[in-house]
């Protein structure tokens, strides 16, 4: 058995195929995008098991559903990708306490 570290990053579409079977909205993302998943995802498993922490693969893989989301929808997508032409002023500083999502 094979650990994240020696994957055949080479065939990246046998690779994107597999890991689509357990994500299938990664279909939705750009051949470039899914190759940044895999790794980032590779990279969060590794990490959460050396700390213990599985919650950082969990944030990183609802980060990328979100973009995937997006990407499902062309007009949010058209929207999100306009630049910002009003400057709304400065962000206000979370609650103290209140974590970020």
């Amino acid at each position: 058995m094979s650990t994240v570290r020696e994957v055949n990053w080479s065939d990246l579409d046998a690779l994107a195929e597999t890991v689509a079977r357990e994500f299938p909205w990664l279909r939705l993302l750009s051949r470039p995008e899914i190759k940044e998943f895999i790794r980032e995802f590779a990279d969060a498993v590794v990490a959460a098991a050396e700390l213990s922490r599985w919650d950082l693969v969990d944030r990183l893989v609802h980060a990328w559903k979100a973009t995937a989301a997006i990407h499902a929808d062309p007009d949010l997508a058209a929207r999100l990708s306009t630049p910002i032409d009003a400057d709304h002023g400065p962000v206000p500083s979370p609650a103290h306490g209140e974590q970020a999502r």
